[in-house]
């Protein structure tokens, strides 16, 4: 057997030296002409379709090299905050490689950077989509794309985009096409992690999705609802295809299945064989495949073929295409119910002979008596498991275990010792602190060797009462309506449930056939009688009662539908939903996002005119009901959006008991949300006055971080970073925009999303990434927000002032408590506490995760501190 260091030292270089072109083997041109700024600007085009404040000038001042360079700023928020700066008509070729590449820096700790390649003609594909954190020195940035056969040079553009106020400088900017392969070193080891699952599930992850629509198309694009036993499971066998064991799950009737693996490293371009065996409880049909990138920059190969009653092993020849860091995910997809068994999955080039030996395993597993998704309290006793595969058998390994809060400071470490069977396999349990509040990550690695072998995730949150103890509750969320998603919710503090998803509430879903209603109500019944108090969504109409526009070629589904065609209809279908959903849903919402591409109206008609119309119906068959109801709109994906605005100007405000409205912080940094360009809007939106007569209540039913998340805090699962944001970086951005809206006296906030299950998601989408990781387990997102309603559920809004500090802008969120004071401070640079607050005796300060703070060491930054004061500061 091969020994397990040099096993891990050629695995080390090969992920080192993975992607790596040979530069010689073709031209190299640049489709970038002027990529220096040397020129002038052209043919460079500044976009700002929002109508902000902003410039973009050459600037003489440090470039990179030459001359000039390219700033460009966004100065003042007018409408909503985008600039885009952009390389029209870029030279392309469908089909091909490219490698984008370019310069940029910025202000440390000032706005984030997002870099795109896309299409500019319907349907807006985007082929690369990245964010990056920006410094005050010049870095280089570099990402390597495959393009579709549709991608088309006259209709490609490349951009580099700020959603919030601040600078970037870019310069030396290339667009190559790279050569048909990867000249770098063949693979010696199936670099797939776990591949025969002698671990367990680790390295495995999958969405488990319900139907709730006719067709598969109409639910594609969400991971809930999922059934409630969304699981992966192991079994140990002696007649296993490879080793003692396989991978095993079933697909309920009427589900649907997508598993992936974790991303590894490949050489694109050279042709290779997919392999695994694979067993179900009868004939089915599925694909299988490889894919790379993450979210709509995601491209899949993928081929279909058919199981069998015992194992059979398969071979599926792909040739890989460049993805970004050169990183690959296996795929599966089945959309047919039974139990499937999969093992031994590698992917070997076709120049390689035999079978690439698998490198050892190595997990860290929760306990069968452990919490839901490893959510402990304080007094728990908090143990996990390492598991060892796959070395030298009959000997004893010593492993260091380190456990790492969300600051990245190592909190415990000590060695763990493993004694291997006959096999080669071993496991040992070992014990976590639970001292103090927060999520933490747990490491393994051999004994005086730095490789990174195993992770896990754990949280200690602080006790908070059940939701149904809290009906009033300013925080709520977007949840799956499982046990097991149940009960991250109930111990993460959000006590309203927004069901989008699930869609069971939408017309498209609830009436599929012409006089056929099935609305399905089970699963928020059971989210209802745990206490959550649910908002629902009146919205979308089916094909054979819309009005649809016959020349448009966009087709009518759930996420862009069109409106009826007999308000009637659509009267009947209010009242039958209503009645279908009480007691358990008593605030509804017209439309989702009616202002973005949700709400579809033909070319002749006016948006504003087609809304009010269906709020106020709406209004008038809930008022004939005569049973409560909160019903509120026009649910804006923007907060200053126009629809908004011409909805309340048409008196759409006598037909809602309350406005909402969306708003996502595309930022990380301290200085999010932007408050200089909200505040106004608030007070606006309050001059106008609700069915009652009052101050328009606001509500805020989507949003917080930015729908892509934050970079995984799992290094093992390898994958591309989709934002520049961390997972505690984009839980602190969570808490400052929540708690911002809160002391501006907003009356709901509901954060998105938190859709999981046990079995986690598909590896390549991070919709969920804010709060919980792809494998299913909650990360400081949760911990963060756990704290959060612990200190602040019961405390009264008292305002919110940005204050500047010397160089650094200081943000306080003020509330009420009914024995003090609770201000809760952040700042985009560091500040010592002392500096600007003055605490007296009794004075309490808490850390972001609830915990005690020294006052004299204290540091208001990004990430929020709680001071709790029996007096006045």
């Amino acid at each position: 057997m091969t020994n397990l260091r040099y096993r891990f030292l050629v695995l080390a270089a090969i992920l080192l030296l993975i992607g790596r072109v040979n530069a010689q083997s073709v031209p190299v041109q640049n489709l970038v002409t002027n990529p220096g700024f040397e020129e002038g600007a052209s043919p460079w085009q500044l976009d700002n379709w929002m109508k902000n404040e902003v410039s973009a000038e050459r600037d003489d001042k440090n470039p990179h090299s030459g001359h000039w360079s390219m700033k460009v700023q966004l100065i003042k928020v007018l409408n909503s905050p985008m600039v885009m700066y952009n390389f029209p008509r870029l030279a392309i070729r469908p089909k091909s490689a490219i490698q984008v590449k370019f310069w940029a820096r910025g202000v440390s700790n000032g706005a984030n950077l997002t870099v795109m390649v896309r299409k500019e003609i319907e349907p807006r594909n985007t082929y690369l989509r990245t964010e990056m954190n920006l410094t005050d020195e010049w870095q280089e940035h570099t990402y390597t794309i495959q393009l579709p056969e549709d991608a088309r040079p006259d209709a490609t553009s490349l951009r580099f985009v700020l959603n919030q106020t601040g600078v970037f400088w870019i310069d030396d900017i290339s667009v190559i096409e790279l050569p048909a392969m990867d000249n770098g070193p063949v693979p010696t080891v199936n670099a797939i992690r776990n591949p025969s699952f002698e671990v367990g599930t680790d390295g495995w992850t999958a969405t488990f999705r319900k139907r709730e629509f006719g067709t598969q198309s109409q639910e594609s694009g969400n991971g809930a609802p999922a059934p409630d036993d969304a699981r992966l499971e192991t079994e140990t066998a002696s007649n296993a295809p490879d080793g003692r064991r396989f991978l095993t799950f079933k697909i309920d009737k009427g589900c649907r299945n997508v598993l992936t693996s974790a991303y590894f490293p490949a050489r694109y371009g050279h042709p290779g064989k997919l392999r695994f065996s694979l067993r179900a409880d009868s004939v089915h049909t599925f694909d299988a495949g490889i894919g790379g990138g993450i979210n709509s920059a995601t491209s899949i190969q993928t081929q279909t073929v058919k199981t069998t009653a015992g194992w059979k092993k398969y071979s599926l020849p792909f040739t890989l295409k460049p993805a970004q860091d050169g990183v690959y995910f296996v795929i599966f997809k089945m959309n047919e119910p039974g139990r499937y068994n999969i093992d031994a999955v590698s992917f070997v080039e076709d120049d390689q002979t035999g079978t690439l030996p698998d490198p050892p395993a190595a997990a860290i597993q929760s306990l069968p008596n452990g919490p839901i998704a490893n959510l402990f309290g304080q007094k728990d006793h908090a143990s996990f498991k390492l598991v060892i595969a796959g070395v030298q058998p009959n000997i004893s390994k010593t492993y260091q275990v380190a456990v790492v809060n969300y600051l990245e400071q190592k909190i415990a470490t000590y060695p763990v010792k493993v004694s291997l069977n006959n096999d080669g396999y071993g496991e040992k349990i070992f014990d976590v602190p639970v001292k103090t509040f927060g999520a933490f990550r747990i490491e393994a690695r051999p004994a005086n060797n730095p490789e990174l072998l195993a992770e896990q995730i754990y949280s200690v949150l602080p006790p908070l009462p059940s939701p149904a103890d809290r009906p009033d509750s300013y925080f709520g969320g977007h949840v799956d309506f499982t046990p097991y998603n149940l009960e991250i919710a109930r111990k993460g503090g959000f006590r309203w449930i927004r069901m989008w998803p699930p869609l069971a509430a939408t017309w498209i879903a609830a009436e599929p056939k012409p006089g056929v209603w099935n609305f399905q109500t089970a699963d928020v019944k059971r989210a209802a009688q745990q206490g959550f108090q649910i908002s629902g969504i009146f919205g979308t109409t089916p094909d054979f009662k819309a009005d649809l526009d016959p020349k448009s070629s966009i087709g009518n589904r759930w996420s862009h539908s069109y409106p009826p065609n007999n308000i009637n209809e659509w009267k009947e279908y209010i009242a039958r939903c209503y009645t279908a959903f009480y007691p358990y849903v008593k605030t509804w919402e017209i439309w989702n996002e009616p202002d973005g591409g949700y709400l579809q109206v033909k070319p002749e008609l006016k948006k504003v005119d087609v809304y009010t119309r269906l709020l106020k119906a709406a209004r008038q068959v809930l008022d004939s009901i005569g049973k409560p109801v909160t019903l509120m709109g026009p649910a804006v994906a923007a907060i200053n959006a126009s629809l908004g605005w011409e909805v309340l100007q048409a008196g759409g405000g006598k037909d809602m008991d309350a406005f909402s409205f969306h708003f996502y912080s595309l930022a990380a940094g301290g200085d999010n949300p932007d408050d200089a360009f909200v505040l106004p809007l608030l007070q606006k939106f309050r001059t106008y006055k609700n069915k009652s007569g009052e101050p328009m209540p606001l509500w805020h039913t989507e949003g917080g971080m930015y729908l892509q998340g934050s970079r995984s805090w799992l290094a093992t699962y390898r994958i591309p970073a989709s934002s520049p944001a961390n997972k505690p970086s984009g839980a602190a951005a969570m808490v400052r925009a929540a708690l911002f809206f809160k002391a501006m006296g907003v009356k709901r906030y509901f954060d998105f999303e938190l859709y999981t299950s046990a079995a986690g998601r598909e590896i390549n989408s991070d919709l969920t990434a804010g709060f919980i990781e792809a494998t299913g387990i909650p990360g400081p997102g949760i911990a963060a927000h756990a704290a959060m309603v612990a200190l602040t559920e019961d405390a009264t809004p008292a305002g919110f002032e940005d204050l500047k500090t010397g160089s650094a802008q200081l943000k306080v969120a003020h509330f009420k408590k009914d024995k003090g004071i609770l201000n809760v401070y952040w700042s985009n640079l560091p500040l010592s506490l002392k500096q600007v607050v003055r605490l007296k005796p009794g004075d309490r300060v808490l850390d972001m995760m609830g915990n005690p703070v020294a006052p004299e060491v204290a540091l208001i930054g990004a990430f929020p501190l709680y001071v709790i004061s029996s007096g006045k500061n």
